[in-house]
């Protein structure tokens, strides 16, 4: 089980102006051979870090791991598992810059982190039906979001929820 990886730093060579890349989110495990319950106010958190601002910005450190093993699973409404992206640090080129042509700019975006990823083995569908599989029906207490990309830079890409059966503790 791997946490997230941290984003890039930006870095400006000409007016040494640089800004770190967000940190990676966690990895978190629990495996429970009977119940694992998440209360109305409690969440697991893996979300990766935003990007440091500066002239030149860095990139959202994507979201991390987290593995859920168990053959019941109860989630209460308020409760949530949250892998999102770290967003990106956001800095505007000025027009002289971005009409310039030279492909350099002074200053610049970074993009956001991709979505993490949430492992949940139990004998419930969580989603839709069916085990065994990527999810797409997501449920709301479950956020995988991409980070949201600086001025002109790319948000982060959706993470994914896998839906696995309990295979029993041995």
């Amino acid at each position: 089980l791997f946490g997230g990886s941290g984003g890039a730093g930006g870095s400006n060579d000409r007016n040494f102006a640089s800004a770190p890349g967000g940190g990676g989110g966690g990895a978190l495990a629990i495996l429970s051979a009977t119940t694992i319950t998440l209360g109305p106010k409690a969440g697991l958190h893996a979300r990766g870090g935003n990007g440091g601002m500066n002239r030149v910005c860095g990139g959202g450190g994507s979201g991390g791991a987290v593995l859920l093993g168990t053959p019941r699973f109860i989630i209460h409404p308020g409760a949530q598992i949250d892998v999102r992206g770290g967003d990106g640090g956001s800095s505007e080129g000025t027009a002289e810059e971005i009409a310039s042509g030279n492909h350099r700019r002074n200053r610049g975006s970074g993009g956001g982190g991709g979505g993490g990823r949430v492992a949940i083995y139990s004998q419930i569908d969580i989603g839709g039906p069916g085990k065994n599989k990527v999810e797409t029906n997501i449920p709301a207490a479950i956020l995988l979001s991409g980070g949201k990309g600086g001025e002109a830079a790319l948000d982060g890409a959706t993470g994914t929820l896998y839906d696995g059966t309990w295979p029993g503790l041995r």
